[in-house]
């Protein structure tokens, strides 16, 4: 620790070394000193941030030390809870007060499913309690429980969908675009053409809003005939060398549209299917169940259901998308983009929806048929890959 002259914005005085941690492994981060009583409060993170997470701490008279550890570290943690545990990696602490002064802590975690997770690390909330010891987190307890919100939700908006490494060219509207009298959380979202692809590392054509659920359904309307040179689409994001998306794009010799299911593993991308499409508008859907993503394509009526069954194009394994394929912190982000030459005219995604819940078995979503026949066009079969392992 060092003082901080805030006139000169520089570091002055001498160093001092607080504290090496209560549980001799590596990373202690994440430090808050808070002072009660006359006494300081040292609250870390030690562990890393995977499944030795945990939150540590320590007390000293004096704000620059020496600080002596609170022997009941680790204060909280679900390192020895097991892989069944529906929230895991907990540690990075930090404490606020209701208006009431009631105390609580916010701390980060995850929620795997076989092992991996796809929504990245998440903020929960756990009751505080000081006694004659110091601090207790989980009070009784000593684990983070219960996952169900109770906050009232805006609603999407604008400041929901995010960019990657910069600004887009792009809008958000409310509604399924021009007249159309949607629901109030789908959107119509216009993005200018991007010649950089998804898989690198520059700033795509592409807003995406994260995933908060494991059971979710996408899906989101375009014209073929605003498909020239673009390839535009809804993709489930981990990052640039991690990610599956459903896409129409226009056959290279001008001539009819087809819909791709496209899996980027490693950096590499792999078509998984590709079909046929009639002129028209095309509902593309990404869609998961918690254990695996089904891209979606069918060809779309005037109103909001296709006009025929949709078409599972391909599947993607969970963890193929999942944080730990990635090597990151963060869960995937659903999303809409469009790639291209930059002198191609924007191009519009109406009927943007993005729904918590299982379309097949869940009333919160859409009830959408799936099928494996071809419903894009008649007398030429579906050309489906679907991977599983």
């Amino acid at each position: 620790m060092r003082e901080l002259d805030l006139d000169r914005l520089a570091l002055v005085g001498p160093e001092h070394v607080l504290w090496h941690g209560a549980l001799g492994g590596a990373w202690i981060e994440a430090p808050h000193v808070y002072r009660r009583d006359g006494r300081y409060l040292l609250l870390c993170a030690e562990g890393g941030t995977g499944r030795d997470h945990a939150v540590t701490a320590a007390t000293a008279d004096v704000v620059t030390g020496p600080y002596t550890t609170d022997t009941r570290s680790p204060l909280l943690t679900h390192r020895h809870l097991g892989e069944d545990a529906a929230v895991q990696c907990v540690g990075h602490a930090d404490l606020v007060e209701t208006p009431a002064g009631e105390p609580w802590a916010l701390v980060l975690g995850v929620r795997p499913l076989a092992g991996h997770h796809v929504l990245g690390r998440e903020t929960f909330l756990v009751p505080a309690r000081w006694d004659e010891r110091g601090l207790v987190l989980a009070p009784g307890v000593g684990q983070v429980t219960g996952l169900a919100g109770t906050g009232a939700d805006a609603g999407p908006g604008p400041v929901d969908w995010i960019s990657l490494r910069g600004p887009v060219a792009g809008r958000v509207e409310p509604g399924g675009g021009p007249g159309d009298r949607a629901p109030d959380d789908v959107v119509a979202i216009t993005l200018t053409p991007s010649p950089a692809p998804l898989r690198e590392r520059g700033v795509p054509a592409f807003l995406g809003r994260r995933q908060e659920t494991h059971r979710v359904s996408f899906t989101g309307r375009l014209e073929t005939a605003d498909v020239a040179r673009q390839a535009v689409g809804l993709v489930a994001l981990q990052d640039e060398a991690t990610h599956a998306v459903v896409r129409v794009r226009r056959e290279h010799d001008g001539g009819g549209c087809v819909a791709e299911a496209v899996q980027v593993l490693d950096g590499v991308a792999r078509v998984l299917a590709r079909v046929p499409l009639p002129e028209g508008q095309v509902e593309l859907g990404v869609r998961s169940d918690g254990l695996r993503y089904e891209l979606l394509a069918s060809a779309a009526g005037p109103g909001t259901s296709p006009v025929a069954p949709v078409a599972l194009l391909a599947v993607v394994p969970h963890h193929e998308l999942s944080a730990e394929a990635g090597d990151t912190f963060v869960g995937v982000v659903l999303g809409v983009v469009v790639e291209g030459p930059a002198d191609d005219p924007p191009v519009t995604v109406t009927h943007v929806r993005l729904r918590p819940g299982d379309a097949r078995d869940d009333d919160t979503a859409p009830s959408i048929p799936t099928s494996r026949a071809d419903p894009l066009q008649t007398n030429t079969p579906t050309q489906t890959q679907t991977r599983t392992s």
